[in-house]
């Protein structure tokens, strides 16, 4: 049709009552989409926040099975007689390095504490030794705040350092029960331990999984086939762990002569073994020891 052709106004008058009438259906089908997708978005989000908080959920009770119940986390020196079993990773290296190994210790040397020279004060984790000092051996009334209190806070750094002995460094290899991969590089034991602690927390896993039927997984990932695999397996001696631990006093045989046994338990049993220990070599504070970060789980005593 031409562009100068002239409309009947019988069909322009249809043409134009055709737009009025679409023109407001297009207005309630907007608000109708605007209203629906306005209602989904509030569905989304409200399931957003429950995901959320039943993810925290399920974290939480994870984290109470394991601390309460399960408790996979096996101390190594199980074959040698220590039956300690811990429900995270962090509380189970320190298990490993405080109790047995020794690798370090505060011994405290204010006041009173330095008059028994045979019974010293020794402590295995740093925040226990600041508990101890705080209770102890602070001027400054309890429950009381000011320019006197802050200034004996400051000293804490100083009198942790001067405290703080070396027993001895960590294993310069060692290997692991599950896999047999061996560790011989600097920082070698910190990771020997954590993978180690992987292992335990995919048989756990796996138990989990295998218990509940599998989880209704019909296909398993690759990531679920390989924790699969560690159900049945169990952490073995490690013979090279096992020469070192020999060598510096922390094992040996029983009096029967049948089997090994821990000889060490605690810095005060390490520091029996020899006198060596009270020329201790002042080092830095191992990070995973804070006491203004010590992990909520962290179940250590006072070695005295």
């Amino acid at each position: 049709m031409c562009c100068n052709t002239r409309i009947p106004s019988n069909q322009y008058t249809s043409l134009r009552t055709f737009s009025r009438s679409q023109y407001f259906q297009d207005q309630r089908y907007l608000k109708g989409r605007f209203m629906f997708l306005r209602h989904r978005a509030s569905l989304q989000r409200q399931r957003a926040a429950e995901g959320q908080s039943n993810l925290a959920y399920r974290n939480s009770l994870k984290k109470h099975m394991q601390t309460a119940h399960t408790r996979p986390f096996r101390c190594i020196f199980a074959p040698y007689g220590c039956d300690g079993t811990f429900g995270s990773r962090n509380e189970w290296k320190r298990h490993i390095n405080s109790q047995h190994l020794c690798l370090s210790f505060w011994r405290c040397n204010l006041g009173t504490c330095t008059s028994d020279p045979e019974r010293p004060n020794l402590f295995n984790r740093k925040d226990l030794f600041t508990q101890h000092l705080r209770r102890m051996h602070c001027p400054v009334k309890k429950g009381t705040k000011g320019p006197e209190l802050t200034q004996w806070n400051a000293t804490l750094d100083a009198v942790r350092h001067r405290c703080f002995v070396v027993r001895r460094d960590p294993p310069p290899r060692s290997g692991c029960g599950f896999c047999n991969k061996v560790f011989e590089h600097d920082g070698g034991w910190e990771e020997c331990l954590e993978h180690i602690g992987r292992h335990f927390e995919n048989k756990a896993e796996a138990e989990a999984l295998s218990a509940a039927g599998g989880g209704g997984c019909s296909s398993p990932t690759p990531s679920t086939s390989s924790t699969s695999m560690e159900a049945g397996l169990e952490a073995r001696e490690d013979p090279i762990l096992r020469a070192w631990l020999i060598d510096e006093g922390l094992i040996g045989w029983n009096e029967a002569g049948t089997k090994m046994v821990v000889l060490v338990k605690g810095c005060e049993d390490a520091l029996a073994l020899g006198n060596d220990a009270n020329e201790g070599e002042s080092r830095s504070h191992p990070q995973d020891e804070d006491d203004e970060d010590a992990d909520a789980d962290a179940e250590g005593e006072e070695a005295t």
